[in-house]
């Protein structure tokens, strides 16, 4: 029976493979560019030639898709919060001004660029423990950001929301690591070259 890598392996094999196919897109391209100053040409050969320089730029923006739900995974599984606690921010103000913490429904975890770095997507919280309407923002950890875990009781319906936001973390995370589903990621590239003219 095959068995999934740990992350950290799919990533860094997922990697290598990005490798492979920039060579295809040059062996394609190569071939591409060799004919363009023929005079007499197959159309179907030329038809085929340009199928498969495109089938392999495809290809490569499907892999770094695939590179990025992995990273987005690995992000969520190192993450001191995941989607839907509830934490509390306190930003260090300069003095005498005191600090006021404020309250967070964490959303999402985003990887950030250096290796085995995240960041917060987060929903601020009203004073009445709704979600505030303006959407969410980023938060992260530093010297000026205090970011711990809130114990308090929310209203039923931020509860509700929390829970959805858990759910649907959990099962992003076991799709990208157990499965590797394709067929999404090819749809959301496909969308995005006719988005832009391809």
């Amino acid at each position: 029976m095959r068995v999934p890598m740990r992350l950290v392996e799919q990533i860094e094999v997922l990697r290598l493979y990005l490798r492979t196919l920039q060579a295809d897109i040059r062996r394609a391209s190569r071939d591409q560019n060799l004919q363009w100053r023929k005079r007499r040409v197959s159309p179907y050969v030329e038809s085929l030639r340009w199928r498969r320089l495109s089938a392999a730029y495809e290809l490569y923006e499907a892999a770094e898709e695939c590179l990025k739900q992995l990273k987005r995974a690995r992000a969520l599984a190192i993450a001191e919060f995941a989607p839907g606690d509830v934490v509390q921010v306190t930003i260090q103000r300069v003095p005498p001004r005191p600090a006021r913490p404020e309250r967070f429904v964490i959303v999402d975890v985003l990887p950030s660029k250096r290796q085995d770095d995240y960041h917060f997507e987060a929903w601020q919280l009203t004073t009445s423990g709704r979600l505030f309407q303006r959407g969410t923002t980023w938060l992260s950890r530093s010297r000026a950001v205090t970011i711990e875990r809130f114990e308090g009781s929310l209203p039923a319906e931020t509860l509700e929301t929390c829970d959805r936001f858990r759910r649907d973390a959990t099962a992003f995370a076991q799709e990208a690591r157990d499965k590797g589903q394709l067929e999404p990621i090819l749809k959301i590239i496909q969308e995005r070259r006719v988005r832009r003219g391809w």
